[in-house]
């Protein structure tokens, strides 16, 4: 789990499972996000918008996937770095789980 401070506000670095759909175009189209393995299953109800960018909040970058999730917006973000690829959200809260560095 990683964590940055800014003006007071801590936020996390929250990697998850994401459910994808892969095109014949080669674009990736998340459909749910899972927070822990047990955990509920949040359906992604729209994608707003989906650009290479970097977290300013939690660090890290990728392709970020603005998405709404039970009427709310979020982003969720696709990091491929050489180590590894994988998805993660930033939270407010710190979550223990399995997949967390």
């Amino acid at each position: 789990m990683e964590e940055r401070k800014r003006r007071d506000l801590v936020s996390y670095k929250v990697y998850v499972e994401v459910g994808v759909i892969y095109e014949p175009t080669g674009a990736m189209l998340p459909k749910y996000l899972r927070i822990s393995p047990e955990g509920e299953k949040y359906e992604i109800e729209r994608i707003c918008r989906v650009q290479r960018s970097a977290s300013r909040r939690v660090g890290g970058c990728g392709i970020c996937y603005s998405v709404r999730i039970r009427g709310k917006d979020a982003r969720l973000y696709y990091e491929d770095s050489p180590e590894a690829c994988r998805w993660f959200v930033e939270s407010k809260y710190p979550v223990n789980n399995v997949s967390q560095d």
